[in-house]
C-alpha cells in the first residue's frame, strides 16, 4: 500500500468521528492494547464513504489490520452512526518526524552486545566471573554443561537451538556467560548478543511505539552471530512480542546462527507460549539443570571458598551443604556471609559458628505432609507435583512417584490407602509395591541410597 502525506480532514470542527471512536476504544480495550497499538492511529482524512487512518510504520499497519481491524471498524461505525470504509496508510508526517534510536538518551540495560554490531546503548562485557573453568559439573547439570561447551566450540553447528531450563540460581545464567566468553576467546570478531527476555520485550514495545521496527530487527537479526536470551518464559505475557521473536528465531536459525535460550520451566510446559515457538525451542537440544546433590554442593562451596581465598574447614563446608540445597546462588551467598563474619571478628569458622551466622538462612524444620513430600521430590527430579499425582508411566516419573510414596510411608507413617489417595487415588496395592521396590533398591553406599539420604535431608530440613 502506498504511503500518503497528511491531507486536510473533511471533518467539521469539533469532535471528529475518529476522536469519538478512539474514546470508545479507550474504554473497551485493555490498557496494553490501547497504549501500544490503538493510540498510534491518527485520522488523516475522511470523505463520505472512507475514513483514512494513519499509522507510523508498515509493521504497525500490518499488525493492526491483522489483529484489531474489527475492533476499530466497530468503534468507527458506532461513532459515525453509519458504516464507513477504513483505509490505513503510512503517515508521512509522523514518519518524517521520527528520530533514529541512536539520538535517544542512552540508558543502562541488561543487554550485552559484543563484536561489531552497532547499537545505541552501552556495551558492557559479559561477566568474566562466569566461565566453564569455575562451573562445577555434577549429575544435576552434566548434560547442560557439556552441551554449552559444545555450542561454544562450534556455534550454530551443534545443538541449535540449545534450550537450558531449571529453577532459579542453578547456573543457567552462568552457562550463558561462559558460552559467550568462550566464543569470544576463540574468535573476538564474533558478534554475540546476550539479553534478557524482559529487555527484549521492552525494546520491542518502545520501538514499535516510535515506528522504528526496522531498527529493532537490525539489532536482533542483522549482524548477529550468536543470540543468547535469558528467562524466555517472560514472553508469556506478550503475544505480539512472541510473534516478533518467532520471526527473529527463524531468520537467525535459517542463517545458521547460534541460539541459546534459558527458562525456569520445561519448554513443553511453558504457559501462554505459542505452540509454534515451543516446537522451535525443542527442535535442537533441551537440557535441564536441577538441585545439585550433596557431594556437588560441597564441591561448589569449596571452589567458591578457594576463589575468594576463604579458609573453609571441611566440616563447615559439609554443614552448609547439608543445610542449603535449593540453589547454587544461596550456597555462594552463605559463603560470602561466613567469610565476612570470620574476617571481621577474627573467629575461626566451625559448624556451630556457621549455624549462628546463617540462622536466618537455614530452613526451619516443619510438620511433614504428603504435599510437602511431593513438592520436595518433584523439585529434586525436575518434575511437577501433577506428574507425581498423575497417570503418566514414563520411567523417570514412575520412579520419582515411587520415591515420594516411600517417604510418605517412612517419614509420615501414612497408611497405604491414604498414600494412594494423595497420589491421584492409586490403589493401595500399587503403593505397597512402589514402597517395597524403593526399599529393596536402597543398598547401603549405593548412588541411589545417597540420593535418598539427600532427599530425606531436604524433606525433613535436617
Amino acid at each position: 500500500m502506498a504511503a500518503y502525506a497528511r491531507s486536510e480532514t473533511l471533518e467539521p470542527k469539533g469532535t471528529s468521528v475518529w476522536e469519538r471512536a478512539l474514546e470508545k476504544l479507550r474504554h473497551s480495550t485493555t490498557d496494553y492494547l490501547y497504549e501500544n497499538w490503538i493510540s498510534q492511529i491518527t485520522e488523516v482524512s475522511r470523505d463520505e464513504r472512507t475514513l483514512t487512518l494513519g499509522v507510523p510504520s508498515l509493521f504497525v499497519r500490518d499488525w493492526i489490520v491483522t489483529h484489531y481491524v474489527d475492533l476499530v471498524r466497530k468503534a468507527v461505525h458506532s461513532a459515525a452512526g453509519e458504516p464507513l470504509e477504513i483505509e490505513f496508510v503510512i503517515d508521512e508526517a509522523r514518519k518524517a518526524g521520527a528520530q533514529p534510536v541512536a539520538r535517544e538518551p542512552v540508558r543502562q540495560s541488561d543487554e550485552v552486545v559484543i563484536g561489531e554490531i552497532e547499537v545505541a546503548r552501552p556495551r558492557p562485557k559479559l561477566s568474566e566471573r562466569f566461565t566453564f573453568e569455575n562451573f562445577v559439573v555434577g549429575p544435576s547439570n552434566q548434560l547442560a554443561a557439556a552441551a554449552a561447551a559444545a555450542v561454544a566450540e562450534n556455534p550454530g553447528k551443534q545443538y541449535n537451538p540449545l534450550f537450558i531450563y531449571g529453577g532459579t540460581g542453578l547456573g543457567k545464567t552462568h552457562l550463558l556467560h561462559a558460552i559467550g566468553n568462550r566464543i569470544l576467546e576463540r574468535d573476538p570478531k564474533m558478534r554475540v548478543v546476550y539479553i534478557s527476555a524482559e529487555h527484549f520485550l521492552n525494546e520491542f514495545v518502545t520501538l514499535v511505539k516510535k515506528g522504528q521496527m526496522e531498527e529493532f530487527r537490525r539489532r536482533f537479526r542483522q549482524g548477529v552471530d550468536v543470540l543468547m536470551m535469558d528467562d524466555i518464559q517472560v514472553l508469556k505475557k506478550a503475544q505480539e512480542t512472541q510473534n516478533e521473536f518467532f520471526h527473529t528465531f527463524n531468520d537467525l536459525h535459517d542463517a545458521g546462527k547460534a541460539i541459546i535460550l534459558t527458562s525456569d520451566i520445561n519448554p513443553n510446559e511453558l504457559p501462554n507460549i505459542e505452540s509454534r515457538l515451543r516446537t522451535r525451542f525443542t527442535s535442537g537440544l533441551t537440557a535441564d539443570v536441577y538441585e545439585p546433590p550433596f557431594e556437588v554442593r560441597i564441591a561448589i562451596i569449596k571452589r567458591k571458598a578457594e576463589f575468594e581465598r576463604v579458609n573453609l574447614p571441611d566440616d563447615v563446608a559439609q554443614f552448609v551443604a547439608s543445610k542449603i540445597s535449593r540453589s547454587v546462588r544461596d550456597l555462594e551467598g552463605a559463603l560470602t556471609r561466613l567469610a565476612a563474619h570470620a574476617n571481621l571478628t577474627g573467629r575461626p569458622l566451625s559448624p556451630a559458628y556457621a549455624q549462628e551466622i546463617l540462622r536466618d538462612l537455614l530452613p526451619q524444620r516443619q510438620a511433614l505432609s504428603s504435599d510437602h513430600v511431593q513438592k520436595v521430590v518433584a523439585r529434586y527430579y525436575g518434575l511437577t507435583t501433577d506428574d507425581l499425582r498423575g497417570e503418566k508411566r514414563l520411567r523417570p516419573i514412575a520412579n520419582a512417584r515411587s520415591v515420594a510414596m516411600y517417604f510418605c510411608r517412612k517419614l509420615i507413617g501414612d497408611s497405604f490407602p491414604t498414600i494412594g489417595g494423595a497420589f491421584g487415588n492409586k490403589h493401595h496395592t500399587t503403593v505397597m509395591a512402589a514402597v517395597e521396590r524403593v526399599a529393596e533398591k536402597r543398598v547401603e553406599g549405593s548412588p541411589f541410597a545417597r540420593e535418598l539420604e539427600e532427599l530425606e535431608r531436604q524433606i525433613t530440613g535436617a
